[in-house]
């Protein structure tokens, strides 16, 4: 019986420590290629869960075609539940939509 209850708190005090510091889990990431393939556009969901008031976060990475897929954002990392419209105006130039009303645009040649 005490070996029992011993076992229980200590799954308790783990489940309890998970809920306040929480854990994350990643979507797989939705790719937009530039006109000309050289950069993609990723946007991953990232799943918060324990004590974060906003569960849902999106992060939005800019990369060149032949670099690796990185989970956290280097251009955009926003609480929303919806997917941020993004569109390619030109091979060096994308817009992100971001819950249809407010928008960011920016010229690659920044970031490179």
């Amino acid at each position: 019986m005490i070996q029992v209850q011993k076992a229980l708190k200590s799954q308790l005090s783990i489940f309890l420590l998970l809920m306040f510091f929480g854990c994350s889990d990643y979507s797989e990431p939705t790719s937009y290629s530039s006109p000309n393939d050289e950069f993609i556009l990723d946007v991953t969901t990232e799943f918060q869960y324990g004590n974060d008031p906003d569960p849902i976060w999106k992060h939005v990475s800019l990369r060149k075609t032949e670099d690796a897929y990185s989970k956290k954002g280097n251009v955009l990392i926003i609480s929303m539940n919806n997917d941020p419209e993004i569109s390619w105006a030109s091979s060096d130039t994308v817009k992100i939509n971001i819950s249809g009303n407010v928008g960011q645009s920016f010229d690659l040649e920044e970031i490179k």
